[in-house]
């Protein structure tokens, strides 16, 4: 049978310094659920890459998410809220055992906004104030955001009370919910106090897992700096630049799933393989990459993110890691049932699949090119 073309996809591509650009980090803080990082080190030997990824490789049972079944009662009880979500640390929850195209879908940014996204009637029952979805495709569906840490938020405020009400009479159902709480300066994962109104709560290790793909076509270093970094001076050099930019996400994202086809030089063109040929120049190179997989917080991602810089970038003062690999990436892949992108944009519940995003960096430097994905029906800032 004849299979259905995919959805396109919206790219951002964004390129500066790390240090004097912080939206980079901005954009990792704001894309608030993730399901898998992978740090990656291409075309290089084994034991110097191996060796920079061990460097970069956290303690056994730093990160970690729950598992639990709760209600949005629980979630705005105010001891919940003064020593979790205003405690100063980052909290992320979303509920994953409901689907986000047919169900009332709930989760909690790592600014500490409880974001709902509501079928039409469960929002005309609660009687918050929302906005219709953006989307035409999903008009029937409503986006109510909701400041966890406002001032308005405290028991005996109009405010708290009707949220209360609604929480308590209306959207009553229990959900299975992951929530990561951690410290936003260094990303360690944080316990957090249970409430006996929570059930079946479950501690889940988020383990580091190291693999190499020893037999890969991949671009050279000048392949990127050379075609990307320089600033395109006309209509058909920006159309170019922009041919290549998307040439070498498209390989990213292949060689991130470890797919067999960038192994080949000439790869078959079709709807469900987009990348025609590997970029060029190219060589015969191997990708290590260091992966994480779970409920993962933003600021867990941005520690992994100073590690690898840290680590990669500064490492040639440490002569046995030398040559270095010549490009390393950071890849992220979000959560497919989150009702948001990133910050509070939403995301469209027809849509699929997930927001994903990379950042390149290279040796001796804190220049990044950095990739923002989502479909074209997601909004994106």
């Amino acid at each position: 049978m004849d299979l259905p073309t995919p959805r396109d996809s919206k790219v951002h591509i964004y390129r500066g310094n790390l240090e004097q650009h912080p939206q980079f980090y901005r954009a990792i803080a704001a894309h608030s659920f993730n399901r898998r990082v992978q740090l990656s080190l291409y075309h290089h030997s084994a034991a110097s890459a191996t060796a920079l990824l061990e460097a970069a490789t956290f303690p056994d049972q730093y990160f970690y998410y729950s598992a639990a079944q709760v209600t949005l009662r629980d979630l705005i009880h105010p001891d919940f809220l003064k020593q979790t979500v205003r405690g100063g640390h980052c909290l992320t929850a979303l509920a994953s055992s409901v689907r986000l195209e047919n169900h009332d879908i709930f989760a909690i940014t790592s600014a500490g906004k409880l974001v709902l996204s509501l079928t039409k009637e469960s929002y005309q029952e609660c009687g918050l104030t929302g906005s219709q979805s953006s989307f035409k495709a999903s008009p029937s569906r409503y986006h109510i955001t909701i400041d966890l840490r406002a001032d308005a938020m405290k028991v005996g405020t109009k405010y708290y009370e009707r949220i209360h009400w609604a929480f308590s009479q209306v959207l009553t159902q229990p959900f299975t919910v992951d929530i990561a709480l951690c410290n936003p300066s260094t990303g360690q994962s944080l316990a957090m106090p249970v409430p006996s109104t929570w059930h079946s709560v479950k501690k889940h290790q988020i383990q580091p897992r190291l693999t190499t793909q020893p037999t890969i076509t991949t671009p050279t270093a000048s392949c990127i700096r050379d075609t990307l970094w320089t600033e395109p001076g006309t209509a058909a050099g920006a159309s170019e630049w922009q041919n290549n930019a998307l040439a070498l996400y498209d390989w990213m994202a292949l060689a991130a799933l470890d797919a067999s086809c960038v192994q080949a030089a000439d790869i078959p063109a079709g709807p469900y393989s987009p990348l025609d040929t590997i970029p060029t120049p190219n060589c015969a190179g191997q990708v290590h990459t260091l992966e994480y997989t779970g409920f993962i917080s933003p600021y867990t991602v941005r520690a992994l993110m100073a590690t690898l810089v840290n680590t990669y970038s500064k490492s040639p003062e440490n002569q046995s890691l030398t040559p270095l690999p010549p490009w390393a990436a950071l890849h992220v892949l979000g959560m497919p049932n989150a009702p948001v992108s990133f910050d509070t944009k939403e995301r469209a519940s027809i849509s699929g699949g997930a927001t994903t995003y990379s950042l390149l960096c290279w040796p001796s430097s804190v220049d990044c090119l950095g990739f923002f994905a989502c479909t074209e029906l997601d909004q994106f800032d």
